[in-house]
């Protein structure tokens, strides 16, 4: 009596590996899903808030004129308290005036966000994004299969439009073991000029 043994069995089989193109290029889609949604989000905001500054400019104006009015109608009106009143009007309006210049300054990161996801290569992923608008710094950390997708994704940078006129530098690199992939690990930065934001 004959026996077979299937030796393909009794090997060891390969692990597929933890990073996978696939993976990656869900993840870069999601990755870009969330900023067109972040974007989306700003754009509405700030026109939301140009609306209520409108609004708010319009109702100034009106007030303006009705006291207007009211001052050639009963001219015995003690003047101080018009003044106060407009006054706090216009302090109310500077405040909302602010708060739009806020806002249009996270836009600018929003374009940000948005270039480096339009630079985006395979290979290669971001865990840290940094923007430091006070000193003008904008620092990227993540890591890299291969020293070939770090090289491209610097180049990729500094061909959107996003990043006209930016020179992006490689302060580290380094190999670190990752799931059990000898990885790169990477930190990119470059320094924003007043032109930039603009």
């Amino acid at each position: 009596m004959q026996q077979e043994i299937n030796l393909c069995l009794l090997l060891p089989q390969q692990k597929k590996p933890f990073l996978t193109l696939q993976r990656l290029t869900l993840s870069y889609g999601i990755f870009v899903l969330l900023l067109a949604l972040h974007f989306c989000f700003e754009w509405w905001g700030k026109h939301r808030l140009r609306l209520q500054v409108e609004a708010t400019t319009q109702e100034l104006n009106q007030v303006e004129g009705r006291l207007a009015q009211i001052h050639e109608q009963y001219p015995m009106l003690d003047l101080k308290d018009m003044e106060a009143s407009l006054r706090k009007l216009q302090d109310e309006l500077e405040e909302k005036n602010r708060i739009f210049d806020l806002v249009s300054g996270k836009r600018i990161f929003s374009s940000y966000l948005l270039g480096i996801a339009k630079a985006a290569v395979p290979d290669l992923w971001l865990v840290d994004i940094q923007a430091e608008m006070d000193e003008k710094d904008l620092t990227l950390k993540g890591y890299a299969m291969n020293s070939s997708a770090l090289q491209r994704f610097i180049n990729q940078l500094t061909l959107q439009t996003e990043f006209s006129g930016l020179n992006f530098q490689l302060q580290e690199v380094k190999k670190e073991e990752l799931e059990k992939e000898v990885v790169l690990h990477f930190i990119i930065s470059t320094k924003v000029s007043s032109e930039t934001q603009s």
